[in-house]
């Protein structure tokens, strides 16, 4: 690593940005393959309103034993011919007039035996006998082969709903094109998470290689491997209260839609927290920075180049982690719209006037990212004002600082914590002005 002493540690050599190149192109060429290596990984919950009608009405074709009592024998017999009838027409209709004649304000989810734990419980499977149950409502009120009012009647039935699987992936992209940047985005991770982790490690290297006569090689390997032991310890606690309070349910790591998602799940849990190890790692290491800031010893060029340093330092850990958290939200709302688009999630949410997948999950998980980001950029922030504040007491017009610390550059900085909630939020924004 000759020369890098001379260098600010925020520039690499071009040893450095070739390593960086093979470890982007190996990232994305392996997420590739490992998202998409294979055909028939993506399926659904089958949503097909003319089976569900057809399901609903056939146990009354055997005659009147399912009726209410409380209707007369002509009204059943009328009943029975407009049930009749309706099925008759189910296969002659184009799908958009039977969805307006037949379905329209008539077929609904039963919400008082619906429950979200069938998505739960739901796993892709090909035997026919392996199915979800779920109750429908169905109301006629007026007979279609007459043309005039009717005895209201509600039928109840259950109806099996099976997986419907996509041969190739790209019928399932086909069916639903915003899987396209959700999966595009999880490929991306696996390239841009690696380069940036290790953009971290030869930043922070490159600042320990320019000082090491005011470290000392032997306190700054123990306090490095210290700040790597506490940045691992809370960035796998944030991992972990992340599944709990979001995907604990498992209405998304069950594989509802991708047979792969709980391995892929891991995979990106594993990048983002080895990433953010890397980033924090550096927070870390500035906020112990052995160098003084309480004393009227005045202030060496060593000093002010170590403070130079670290503020340089901060700001590109700063940026690591917030591209790496930003990603995260953009890459978790992306999955909600995207789930939120399936045929029969569409369905459920209508009937249930809210959906199992909102949106406001993923305004959690940013805020939590921001809060995360907080919790590092603080005291590392501090120690930077602090030490400036010790060269600035002793010479106020001391221009040697490279950065000085102002209202606009914190300011700067908090809008650059803010990245993951402000990504969270337009997001959000985007969704509900195209939906």
């Amino acid at each position: 690593m000759q020369g890098i002493t001379k260098k600010k540690n925020g520039h690499l050599n071009r040893t450095q940005t070739f390593v960086l190149t093979i470890v982007a192109v190996a990232g994305f060429l392996f997420g590739t393959l490992f998202v998409l290596g294979h055909n028939n990984l993506f399926h659904e919950i089958e949503y097909a309103p003319d089976i569900v009608l057809d399901s609903i009405l056939s146990p009354y074709g055997r005659g009147v034993a399912l009726l209410p009592a409380a209707l007369d024998t002509g009204d059943k017999k009328i009943v029975l011919a407009e049930i009749a009838y309706r099925r008759s027409l189910l296969p002659k209709l184009y799908d958009t007039v039977r969805d307006r004649v037949l379905i329209d304000h008539q077929l609904f989810i039963n919400m008082d035996s619906f429950d979200t734990k069938c998505l739960i419980n739901f796993r892709h499977r090909d035997a026919k006998d392996t199915g979800i149950v779920i109750w429908w409502d169905y109301y006629i009120s007026a007979s279609l082969k007459e043309g005039k009012p009717i005895p209201p009647i509600h039928l109840l039935q259950p109806v099996r709903h099976f997986s419907t699987p996509y041969p190739e992936n790209m019928d399932f992209f086909m069916q639903y094109p915003g899987f396209i940047l959700w999966v595009f985005l999880i490929i991306i991770q696996f390239s841009l998470f690696l380069v940036l982790t290790v953009c971290a490690w030869m930043i922070i290297k490159n600042f320990k290689d320019r000082f090491p006569e005011t470290y000392g090689v032997h306190r700054i390997n123990l306090l490095s491997n210290a700040f790597i032991v506490m940045a691992a310890v809370i960035i796998v606690l944030f991992v972990g209260a992340s599944y709990v309070a979001f995907f604990r349910p498992n209405l998304v790591t069950n594989g509802l839609f991708y047979k792969k998602m709980w391995t892929v799940l891991v995979m990106v849990a594993g990048l983002t927290a080895v990433a953010g190890v890397s980033c924090f790692t550096g927070f870390l290491l500035i906020s112990g920075t052995p160098v003084k800031c309480d004393s009227d010893e005045i202030a060496t060029d060593q000093d002010v180049d170590i403070l130079n340093e670290m503020n340089s330092l901060f700001s590109n850990l700063l940026l690591i982690a917030s591209i790496v958290l930003c990603t995260i939200v953009l890459t978790t709302g992306a999955l909600y719209a995207s789930v939120n688009g399936m045929d029969f999630i569409a369905k459920v949410t209508a009937d249930m006037s809210y959906s199992p997948f909102a949106y406001h999950y993923v305004l959690l998980i940013a805020a939590l990212c921001t809060l995360l980001l907080l919790l590092f950029f603080v005291p590392a922030k501090l120690r930077l004002i602090a030490i400036e504040k010790r060269i600035r007491k002793i010479d106020p017009n001391d221009n040697r600082i490279d950065k000085p610390t102002d209202i606009y550059g914190i300011l700067k900085g908090l809008l650059v914590v803010g990245l993951p909630i402000i990504t969270g939020l337009i997001h959000w924004i985007i969704t509900a002005f195209t939906n």
